[in-house]
């Protein structure tokens, strides 16, 4: 039977002291196994600490041990370095991604070179699967910092569903490299791992995890610095929009908040924050961070996926009406809007005797109070009533409730007194409700005073996104967490009864039924 050439490739600078120790274990480990023919190419970036120096002394015990040297360029730069050398020239058959610092264990390397079982096999030494895990005394930054690479690898960069993309102990086989496309590998750092995972995939490589578990290097410091989470967030990035079919720009905008916070945990002055500062620090930045893609996420649910909301488009076709409506409208000092809202309630289409509108004002708003009467006047719609309290209620729901002590329809419904409500909102209503067995529908409102102050476009864009996408994610998940005026139509023995979950309804059409 032939032997399988298998190639490790060690990106070495300043690593005299592991290195001294590595190649042996990584000799011992793999004489275990049959058929193998071992190489190691150590790839030096003229290590100023004398890594060569240390390397060619082992050149004289070990045969099959190849040094290359050039200068320092990055990661991606060296390991490019490496594999050419090893296709080339040692015509290797499979080759092994491997860190010199010992965070990758040696006694690892059976298992995975024994997954590589094909001619086109990617094989993973995996942190993030069962049975894989990190080292126990990282410090909590850099655990941070390969969270959200991972994380932004995953989702960003579109490789998802491999648990650990940004792992450096990989076995690939020379079938896989010798197909990939080299001049779509731009990354000199660290991101040269998810683009070369990147490029396996598009080569429908077959990708396997083996768990490892991670260790601190054992001598040396890190060589992560600032270029390489630029690079590594703009290299994500590209990937997603020269791989993926689908652009989704909150994974784009969520990683950079979690590679600015990687970012963050490298500067000199986050070490000085000591203990406390540093729980405290990352506690705040979570919560901050997690509030904005929740946002975010909302934001854009129902464009990212058109095929979420589409059950939620109201009806064209609208049933005979069956439910009856109740229409409560509170209002103080509304004097100069009423009259407008009063005759749009009154163009909304239903029959008349399926349909009432009560508008509630207190007793000492005669403003308000006389320009409803007017109105009641011009129109003469009898179905629309004017309730005063004899009392003075305290507030908004205190009105409500009087008001729904005199309803006397199925549904009722809430609108504020400033509402231009849809002429075919009952219709719509009353159609859910039959066709899905709604007991209440929640309705969205559009805020159009964009002018009126200089927050007031703020004001205006937070009602769009949440009524127009975030609200159909919460009626995805039977939650309606705002129920404001003009927004509730409850099936009225219910409301008298018990609590009741809502459906949504957007103020242009959007509906999303929810039974009790």
């Amino acid at each position: 039977m032939r032997q399988q050439h298998v190639a490790v490739i060690l990106p070495t600078y300043n690593e005299r002291e592991n290195i001294s120790s590595l190649i042996p274990a990584i000799v011992k480990n793999l004489s275990t196994l049959d058929n193998i023919r071992l190489s190691i190419v150590v790839v030096d970036d003229q290590s100023p600490d004398g890594t060569d120096q240390a390397v060619i002394e082992y050149m004289r015990q070990y045969s099959g041990l190849y040094l290359i040297r050039g200068r320092k360029q990055g990661l991606g730069v060296a390991y490019r370095r490496g594999f050419t050398y090893a296709l080339e020239t040692l015509r290797a058959d499979l080759l092994v991604e491997m860190d010199a610092d010992w965070s990758h264990n040696p006694a690892d390397l059976p298992r995975i070179i024994s997954a590589a079982d094909g001619a086109r096999t990617f094989v993973i030494g995996s942190r993030y699967v069962p049975g894989g895990a990190t080292a126990r005394d990282w410090p909590r930054y850099r655990l941070l910092n390969s969270l959200a690479a991972n994380w932004c690898a995953r989702y960003i960069a579109g490789l998802s569903p491999v648990r650990d993309c940004t792992s450096g102990f990989r076995a690939v086989s020379a079938g896989v490299l010798k197909q990939i496309s080299w001049p779509r590998i731009s990354a000199r750092g660290y991101s040269f791992q998810i683009q070369l995972l990147a490029e396996a995939r598009r080569q429908a490589a077959n990708i396997k995890e083996v768990p490892i578990q991670f260790a601190e290097r054992q001598q040396g410091t890190s060589k992560l610095g600032w270029r390489d989470i630029l690079e590594f967030g703009l290299n994500s990035v590209k990937i997603r929009f020269t791989t993926a079919a689908s652009r989704q720009p909150l994974y784009i905008t969520a990683g950079v908040l979690l590679l600015a916070l990687a970012a963050a945990a490298l500067t000199a002055d986050f070490f000085t924050l000591g203990t406390a500062g540093f729980t405290l620090f990352f506690l705040a930045t979570f919560l901050i961070t997690a509030q904005s893609l929740l946002t975010l996420f909302g934001m854009i649910y129902a464009w990212e996926d058109p095929a979420r909301v589409e059950r939620n488009n109201s009806p064209r076709v609208f049933r005979p009406p069956h439910y009856s409506f109740t229409a409560i409208l509170p209002a103080y000092h509304e004097e100069t809007v009423i009259a407008d809202t009063i005759r749009a309630l009154a163009a909304v289409e239903y029959p008349a005797d399926k349909k009432e509108v009560l508008i509630v004002c207190r007793y000492d708003d005669a403003g308000t109070i006389a320009a409803v009467k007017s109105t009641l006047r011009e129109i003469g719609a009898p179905w629309i009533r004017l309730l005063v309290p004899a009392y003075l209620p305290k507030n908004k729901p205190d009105k409500l409730n009087y008001a729904l002590g005199q309803a006397e329809h199925d549904v009722v419904c809430i609108f504020d007194a400033e509402d231009n409500p849809h002429p075919d909102i009952f219709n719509i209503v009353n159609t859910v409700m039959c066709r899905d067995g709604a007991d209440i529908v929640q309705s969205g409102v559009q805020l159009v005073n964009f002018r009126s102050n200089w927050f007031s476009t703020l004001n205006v864009l937070e009602y769009f996104f949440w009524f127009k996408s975030v609200l159909h994610f919460f009626a995805s998940q039977q939650v309606i967490p705002l129920g404001g005026n003009q927004s509730n139509f409850a099936y009225k023995p219910r409301v008298q009864r018990q609590l009741y979950p809502c459906a949504f309804l957007g103020e242009n059409a959007y509906i999303t039924a929810f039974n009790l």
